[in-house]
């Protein structure tokens, strides 16, 4: 930007501002002589608008005074003296009207520049906006900096009343919002204006509630009739809907993976040629390769050829795949009496393996966890058939343990696994 003392005045006058020479590109800057460190600034647009230059904590600062007409030269001196004498006071208008800026910003406000920012997955954003609305709707209109620290700890108590896991949760989610707040608003020396995140009290008390893990799954003598349950799925009434759930419950148990992860399954990420497929936008973002079993290559072969959606799994609401799986979960758990939610069926597979001797660099693989921090790990290249195996020995055990007889069709240029000597298929 351009800056020049030329044609400038001894005392910058309303005259003066109104005939001032603009430049022909960027900006061009008139000192006025009288004040030191008051000023005119023009661009080639045509604006002007006053200013002040002055050291503040040793570094030369410019501060916008105002606008041209909205203020007149005199009155924009008048407001020039008065920041001067302020800085002479030591204080720092600049960081001042900064901090006055953020003062006014509401909760929702910072949320809505937090989504402004950060690429959140749609289930995320649902979690978010969950709580926005539910969690800390009081808050929604209320200044971030006069959260307390008091104010965290009982609304954590309330919500805990609800719910310890969805009150962490939530506490969680506020706290991002804070430290995004922090990163953002900040002073010219990019120190942050906010002061201490307030949800940070939960760690230094300790008073987060840690809710005892669930480690509920379907143990090996209830799965011959949740198999039974769930294939009855497709005689129930809605036949498109519960065939769906009854192949999406099957693709769950039989490959380990998250409710969504499987649900936003598509056929082009599906080879059935090589019996493998890929999932994409994972949870700990890196996309998971697996080889399918047998019976799963077979199940979704059948599929394929009735199917006409994009998804493994299709639904009937805007995204296009199967959203909900709730109505047929409760009808399988009353015909089963197997107690069991979409999360169990991961813990089912990781048991199977675990049964079956499979080591745990092997069930991290398999489930897409990621293993511990080893230079040597960062050489092995996992080629997705060498999880060929495993893969099938899980599948022959939870059919076997749950009575499922099946007649596999081979696939060209898929390799026969190496069955266990108690499976369960047709030869």
């Amino acid at each position: 930007m351009a800056s020049t003392r030329k044609n400038s005045p001894t005392r910058i006058t309303n005259s003066f501002v109104e005939r001032a020479e603009l430049p022909a590109q960027g900006q061009l800057i008139y000192r006025d002589q009288t004040l030191k460190g008051f000023g005119l600034r023009v661009t080639s647009g045509g604006v002007k608008a006053f200013i002040l230059e002055k050291r503040i904590n040793r570094r030369v600062r410019r501060i916008k005074v105002g606008r041209y007409p909205e203020l007149t030269a005199e009155q924009a001196r008048k407001q020039a003296q008065i920041l001067l004498g302020a800085i002479a006071c030591g204080r720092d208008p600049i960081r001042e009207r900064r901090e006055l800026e953020v003062s006014t910003k509401s909760l929702r406000e910072v949320y809505r520049e937090f989504l402004a920012v950060r690429q959140l997955k749609p289930s995320t954003k649902r979690d978010y906006d969950r709580a926005m609305d539910d969690a800390f709707r009081a808050w929604g209109d209320f200044p971030i900096h006069r959260i307390s620290q008091d104010m965290v700890l009982d609304r954590y108590e309330t919500l805990c009343i609800r719910g310890k896991t969805a009150a962490s949760r939530h506490m969680r989610f506020l706290r991002a919002l804070f430290n995004f707040a922090q990163s953002r608003y900040v002073d010219e020396s990019n120190n942050p204006i906010l002061g201490n995140n307030p949800v940070q009290v939960l760690t230094k008390l300790k008073a987060w509630h840690r809710p005892s893990r669930r480690r509920s799954y379907i143990p090996d003598n209830q799965l011959t009739i949740w198999f039974e349950s769930v294939h009855s799925l497709a005689q129930q009434g809605d036949s498109e809907f519960m065939r769906t759930a009854m192949d999406y419950l099957q693709f769950l148990l039989l490959t380990g993976l998250r409710r969504e992860e499987a649900a936003r399954l598509t056929w082009d990420r599906v080879d059935l040629e090589e019996a493998t497929f890929l999932v994409t936008d994972t949870k700990n973002h890196h996309d998971h390769a697996l080889p399918l079993s047998d019976f799963l290559a077979n199940l979704l072969a059948e599929s394929q050829g009735v199917s006409s959606s994009e998804y493994v799994f299709p639904g009937t609401g805007p995204r296009g795949h199967l959203v909900n799986a709730y109505k047929p979960v409760q009808r399988v758990r009353q015909m089963s009496g197997v107690e069991f939610c979409l999360h169990d069926l991961r813990r089912t597979y990781a048991t199977a393996a675990d049964a079956l001797d499979l080591s745990s660099r092997v069930l991290k693989r398999l489930l897409n966890h990621r293993l511990p921090s080893d230079v040597t790990d960062g050489y092995i290249v996992t080629d997705v058939h060498r999880l060929r195996q495993p893969m099938q020995q899980i599948t022959n055990y939870l059919l076997s343990k749950g009575g499922v007889r099946a007649t596999v069709v081979r696939f060209p240029g898929v390799p026969s696994p190496q069955l266990e000597p108690n499976h369960c298929f047709k030869p």
